[in-house]
């Protein structure tokens, strides 16, 4: 199966607005934004859980990393509310579950060869924010491993703010906003809102990201 897997061009998803799809578990659903391969594979997904359901025992033979969107995501290792960001290296399992219902968004088999650390932040309560070269905008570095970069970004007003990075590629998941994304590079202007997921290949003269107050944004570049 291969979902968006062409990254020389860019995607743009309302994912609110995609069906929800049935996993080999009952009542746990998805929405595939990328895909390459079958049940086991390269993904990035929404995976919305239903209340007291779960998803049988696995290993993450690529590695997995999520962010908890809403209700508390839930394994043998604790609990995990909205707002939490989790990676679990290659080798790791577990057995995931949710008594409230949850919905993550999460990646799979996207992980570096010798990434193998174990990361849980609660992007909602750390102390680890900080400052950009703009006073309207902040910084939560999330993970880095050789060219990758995982980051969010929160607007304290709203603002337009040059991007610092010149990677290959970047992903953005619109988490709360409205976020413009400007290029001298671009054919057109992309506006993004609560919802929408976005992957193209970095621009080569300068991304400007332009976002209302309040907007925060999961971003990967690599």
């Amino acid at each position: 199966m291969m979902i968006n897997a062409d990254f020389a061009h860019a995607i743009m998803l309302n994912t609110d607005e995609m069906p929800w799809r049935p996993s080999p578990m009952p009542g746990v659903e998805r929405r595939m934004l990328y895909r390459e391969g079958e049940e086991v594979a390269k993904a990035t997904s929404l995976v919305r859980f239903s209340a007291g359901h779960h998803f049988s025992t696995h290993q993450h033979g690529g590695g997995e990393e999520f962010l908890v969107l809403d209700g508390v995501f839930s394994d043998e290792h604790g609990n995990f509310p909205a707002g939490s960001y989790v990676r679990n290296p290659v080798g790791s399992g577990h057995t995931p579950f949710s008594d409230q219902g949850c919905t993550i968004l999460v990646r799979l088999w996207q992980m570096q060869e010798g990434d193998d650390l174990s990361v849980a932040v609660n992007t909602r309560s750390t102390n680890r924010w900080e400052s950009t070269d703009s006073e309207d905008v902040e910084q939560l570095k999330l993970h880095h491993f050789q060219d990758e970069d995982n980051l969010m970004l929160y607007w304290l007003r709203a603002s337009e703010w040059q991007f610092p990075s010149m990677a290959q590629y970047f992903e953005l998941f619109v988490i709360e906003g409205e976020l413009t994304l400007n290029s001298a590079s671009f054919a057109r202007t992309h506006r993004l809102y609560s919802g929408y997921w976005f992957r193209r290949p970095f621009p080569s003269h300068g991304l400007l990201m332009s976002a209302t107050e309040g907007t925060r944004v999961l971003v990967r570049t690599w």
